[in-house]
């Protein structure tokens, strides 16, 4: 769980500033070897399902959290539910910190917006890269004509992949974006249950186990 929740802070905090690890938001195409790899997909499209299921997932746990925070003036109770909580709680400030940055980086447009950019530069990053394998492979000498042309091969292959990810990324990008807008709104709602609870009890729960403590005994 913890290990999930890394990739995600991690992952968040990279493309929200602009530098996901694939190289479409690099602006650059990826340098094919002259020798034959295996073709391998990018993984932004699997990053970015993953992330939004999380950030989706997070969101009902930190309305239960809420509304019993403001009910009771304790948030969740048992162990292993409060764990939950907490990473739900961080989820959502991980969208939303993410989001609001992305949003001032690229003059509005979120999360959903980004990811689709992405996926459009790196299709086009990887078509340039085939076409100039092409030509290395037209113009190279005879000695290293079966080199060229696995390269060719090699790079044919990641914009096939890169061009499937293209039509495939609405779906998933929308999803990321749906998990944005909800952690503004859960964002919003614990503010103004932190605000009710502070004036009502003057302080609000401590989120970490404290001997005595109303919600921890």
């Amino acid at each position: 769980m913890f290990a999930l929740l890394r990739l995600l802070l991690v992952s968040l905090a990279v493309q929200s500033g602009a530098l996901f690890a694939s190289p479409s938001l690099r602006g650059r195409p990826a340098a094919f070897p002259s020798r034959l790899s295996s073709p391998v997909a990018s993984e932004s499209l699997a990053v970015t399902t993953s992330k939004a299921c999380i950030g989706l997932a997070a969101q009902p746990i930190v309305w239960w959290s809420l509304a019993t925070l403001k009910t009771t003036g304790c948030g969740l109770a048992g162990s292993t539910v409060q764990s939950l909580e907490g990473v739900a709680y961080l989820v959502v400030a991980a969208f939303a910190l993410a989001g609001l940055t992305t949003r001032v980086r690229k003059g509005g447009a979120g999360l959903t917006a980004a990811e689709l950019e992405a996926a459009d530069a790196e299709g086009s990053a990887f078509a340039a890269a085939t076409a100039a394998a092409a030509d290395a492979a037209k113009e190279a000498p005879a000695d290293k004509r079966a080199a060229a042309l696995r390269s060719l091969a090699v790079a044919t292959e990641r914009q096939r992949l890169s061009a499937d990810k293209v039509v495939a990324v609405p779906g998933p990008a929308r999803l990321l974006g749906y998990a944005e807008s909800l952690s503004y709104a859960s964002a919003v709602a614990g503010l103004v249950v932190a605000a009710s609870q502070l004036l009502e009890y003057g302080a609000l729960p401590s989120a970490l186990p404290v001997a005595g403590a109303a919600c921890w005994s």
